[in-house]
């Protein structure tokens, strides 16, 4: 017994006719006649007079339909409530990110749930804590395509940028030219952002001396900004720190590529808060940009933020 089956059943008898039933239940009438003979076969009674005009209960017909009433108005009610709640702030909420998004992230995410536990760290921990379920939703720069039950939405498609000491003025510099001249500031071959930047040195045959290596972005440019080397990076990874862009020469690199940020959850779990969190991260990356680098910067124009053109 289904619930449409029962709703069917209460449209009859309440309207006389299965004609008008299928009108108010947006149906055919031919629908609505098999849905009431399958009710009936299953319960193995008559529900509904048919030789009757206007249709009428049976009395196992009018002993279910009482019931039904009270089912469906509990179903509806049902209904608006998970609606309301969804609405409302959820009671508490476990949120992942990546070490380059976490820094001014936190009090925004505040907003989403009355209780907000969020966990920085390396895209693979947090990949592993979401399906473990130690995560509610994860923004990571893994798309987690392989990972069954995991749905995502894309968040940012940015890309990378050499950024040198202030001292440096070339617009195009050469990268391996400047590898040699001095070290390439890293980010730890552990993290997702660091291991495809070691893949785009390889690609181009760019080497260079490995003297520093940080898991923050705060260190990655403070190092450059004390002119002892140079890095590779992104927009979104500097308007997260307390870097004064004035204080270092960035550039495009000269092959380019790219980056793209992604929403993470269990697939038919937390999606109305996966959504909610897309259009408030997208909001503050915007913000973000625009408070880093000014209204004006080139790099606007190569930022696609939440299907939003940061310029």
């Amino acid at each position: 017994m289904n619930l449409r089956a029962i709703h069917t059943l209460v449209a009859v008898v309440e309207a006389g006719s299965i004609t008008q039933a299928a009108d108010q239940l947006g149906s055919s009438q031919p629908a609505v006649s098999m849905a009431l003979r399958e009710l009936e076969e299953e319960l193995g009674v008559v529900l509904i007079d048919r030789g009757a005009r206007p249709l009428r209960p049976t009395h196992a017909g009018l002993a279910l339909y009482h019931r039904a009433t009270r089912l469906v108005a509990d179903v509806e009610a049902l209904a608006i409530a998970v609606r309301s709640a969804a609405a409302e702030k959820v009671a508490s909420l476990r949120v992942g990110l990546v070490v380059s998004c976490a820094p001014t992230m936190v009090r925004r995410l505040q907003q989403m749930a009355r209780e907000v536990e969020i966990r920085t760290g390396l895209t693979p921990d947090l990949l592993k804590a979401l399906v473990a379920h130690e995560l509610d939703v994860l923004i990571a720069s893994n798309a987690a395509e392989e990972v069954e039950g995991i749905d995502r939405r894309p968040l940012v498609r940015e890309p990378f940028v050499a950024v040198l000491p202030a001292s440096h003025t070339e617009r195009s510099p050469d990268l391996q030219r400047l590898a040699s001249e001095m070290p390439l500031v890293r980010y730890t071959a552990r993290s997702a952002i660091g291991t495809a930047i070691e893949r785009y040195l390889r690609r181009h045959g760019i080497e260079s001396a490995h003297r520093f290596e940080f898991d923050s972005s705060e260190s990655v440019l403070m190092t450059v900004e004390a002119g002892l080397g140079w890095a590779i990076t992104t927009p979104i990874c500097i308007a997260q720190t307390r870097t004064d862009v004035d204080r270092l020469r960035i550039v495009a690199l000269p092959h380019p590529a790219w980056r793209q940020l992604y929403v993470l959850y269990r697939r038919d779990e937390f999606e109305a808060s996966a959504e909610r969190i897309h259009a408030l991260v997208s909001h503050h990356m915007l913000d973000a940009l625009r408070a880093a680098f000014g209204a004006k910067h080139w790099i606007h124009a190569s930022i696609d933020v939440g299907s939003v053109n940061a310029g």
